[in-house]
Formats: C-alpha cells, sequence, structure tokens
C-alpha cells in the first residue's frame, strides 16, 4: 500500500514518520510496541553493501517515484494524464518557470517543487534542436543555462529565453551569434564538445538513458563507502538470524549478553 501511495503523490513528513516508526519498532521488538533501536535509521537504511539492512529510506523512495511524472511529462505524448496536465496547469507556458500557483492540488505543488531534482535528470542529446529550448533545456556541458547565467545573456544574444535550440544549428553545425558577453564567449567555447545527431533525443541522468525507480533512488540518495565485512555478514548460505546478528556485532550495536547468547553461551 505504501508503494502504490509513494508513487501515486508526494507522502506528507507526518505520513513518513509514522509509516517509519512502525518499521523501527518491528524491527527492534518484533512488534509494534516501542523498543529501543540499536542503530540509527539512516544506517538501517544504507544498501547492504554499505553497511544498512537495505531498507530503503521512504522519503528517499517517494522523491524517486514522483520523478516519473516529470519524465512522462517530457517523454509520454500519448499519456491522458500528461496531455490533460498540459492543458489544465502548463497551458502552454513552460514547465521549468511556470510559478507554483495558489490554487491546484497537492500532487502538482509537489511535482513542481521538484524541479530542482528533476534537472540533474532531464537532458537532451541534440539532433535537430526544435524540441529543446535554448536557455531553459539541460543540453551543454555547463547545465540548464539560465540556471548558471543571469538574463543578461539572454538580452545579449538577441534570442528570446524561449527559443528553441534550432535558432543556432544551422546546416548540421552550430551557427552561434557574435558573442557580446562573457557568458556567451563562455558558452560558445564548448559548444565543439557537444555533438549534433539527427533528431532530438530525451536521456534520463541514468545508467540506461531512460527513468527507472531503482537508479533514481540510487543517485538520490546518501552514498556511504562500501564496509568490507558485508559479504560475511550476508553469506548466501548464512542463516538470517544469525546474519542480523553478526551485522549488529559489527555495528557494535549487540551488548555482552546478546553476544554470548547468540554464540550459544548462557
Amino acid at each position: 500500500m505504501q508503494v502504490f501511495w509513494a508513487k501515486v503523490f508526494i507522502l506528507p513528513k507526518r505520513v513518513i514518520h509514522l509509516i517509519e516508526q512502525k518499521l523501527k519498532r518491528f524491527l527492534w521488538s518484533g512488534r509494534y510496541s516501542k523498543a529501543h533501536a540499536k542503530v540509527a535509521w539512516s544506517k538501517v537504511c544504507l544498501p547492504k553493501r554499505e553497511g544498512g539492512l537495505g531498507i530503503k529510506s521512504i522519503a528517499v523512495w517517494n522523491q524517486a517515484s514522483m520523478l516519473n511524472h516529470i519524465w512522462n511529462l517530457f517523454s509520454k505524448a500519448g499519456s491522458l494524464w500528461v496531455a490533460w496536465t498540459k492543458a489544465n496547469w502548463l497551458n502552454g507556458r513552460n514547465f521549468w518557470t511556470i510559478p507554483i500557483p495558489t490554487s491546484c492540488s497537492w500532487s502538482w505543488k509537489k511535482i513542481l517543487k521538484l524541479r530542482d531534482i528533476a534537472k540533474s535528470f532531464i537532458q537532451f542529446k541534440v539532433g535537430n534542436g526544435s524540441k529543446v529550448f535554448l536557455w531553459l533545456g539541460h543540453w551543454h556541458p555547463a547545465g540548464y543555462l539560465l540556471d548558471n547565467f543571469d538574463y543578461r545573456i539572454v538580452h545579449d544574444s538577441g534570442f528570446s529565453l524561449h527559443s528553441k535550440l534550432d535558432v543556432i544549428i544551422k546546416n548540421g553545425d552550430w551557427f552561434w551569434p557574435h558573442a557580446r558577453s562573457d557568458g556567451l564567449v563562455e558558452v560558445q567555447s564548448k559548444l565543439h564538445t557537444v555533438d549534433i545527431g539527427d533528431s532530438d533525443e530525451l536521456v534520463w541522468n541514468s545508467r540506461s538513458g531512460i527513468y527507472k525507480c531503482s537508479d533514481t533512488w540510487d543517485k538520490l540518495r546518501e552514498v556511504h563507502p562500501i564496509v568490507r565485512w558485508w559479504k560475511i555478514v550476508w553469506s548466501p548460505t548464512s542463516i538470517l538470524r544469525h546474519s542480523f546478528i553478526l551485522w549488529l556485532v559489527f555495528r557494535d550495536a549487540l551488548v555482552i549478553k546478546q553476544r554470548m547468547s547468540g554464540c550459544g553461551y548462557t
């Protein structure tokens, strides 16, 4: 149930807190009653190779799941939800610059608040430039040009804020205007590193190049160094209970009495 709703809308912080509270209590007591946590929840939520139990943080997983909606806005032209959203909420305006409305659904507000995170994932491979925004699209090595330079660069270029990339592509090559500012010079100096293809291609910044929740979560989460003992603890032939006790030992979270009991001593 939690996984389903995490893919529908951003869960309120209070809801996430209550869900994780139940998970913590069940992990440490086997029930939903209060129990003393032996290891911090942030460490429990790390992958096993990084010293955790492989339980995913609900908040981070929720964000990764919701970014799928933004990916769909750019990639699924035939989707009914995409068509409705573009007609009612965007109404011809640019997704990256539209202000957050005061009267709209909770979900749409939260999706718009994820734009800064989504910018690091949505990129374009340049083709004819007809689908990519010059200033508001991620096609340049510097990223979104309007985020890295002020509005003066738009004025100095002679193009509008909502110009598409095809205004600087001519006969399959770059046709950049005369540089009249340091910003334009810097942008132009890196154009040779951008290859021009046959058509514009939307790319998700992940191993596969398309949106996958697991890959996105892996990029959003806090990464820790791989611990040397994880393969010893989580050996395929080990009994799960024994692995858990050994994990507590390596985490220095097992009291002396429990250590002796776990090793077969009384």
